[in-house]
């Protein structure tokens, strides 16, 4: 499955309108159709009810709306992040000890068990 395709399920949700998908998307009226239809197939159950000038989700359609809209948001927001951005800094620490105090603590602890 493409990001794309759940985008335009999301913006013919949003839109209630194919064709508003396909503008915002630049893609034709029928290739927002076939990408719907390759969901439904995908998923084997009805996500639109298509009535005349109007589209309404579907129970099943509810629940995959809510998690593209989820995926795509996260997808922009990565995308929209600097370089970097969110990723500790990568660089060397040391951690140093003197080996005499390291060696009594030791033994004191293991003969005190």
């Amino acid at each position: 499955m493409h990001l794309e395709t759940l985008k335009v399920f999301c913006d013919v949700v949003e839109t209630r309108s194919f064709s508003t998908a396909a503008s915002q998307n630049f893609v034709t009226q029928s290739a927002v159709s076939q990408q719907i239809r390759t969901l439904e197939d995908r998923y084997g159950r009805r996500l639109l009810e298509r009535t005349r000038g109007n589209v309404q989700l579907t129970p099943a359609g509810e629940i995959l709306y809510q998690v593209s809209k989820e995926i795509v948001q996260r997808y922009q927001d990565m995308e929209g992040a600097p370089p970097g951005a969110g990723q500790r800094d990568r660089g060397h620490g040391a951690v140093a000890t003197v080996h005499s105090i390291v060696s009594t603590s030791c033994r004191r602890r293991s003969s005190a068990t």
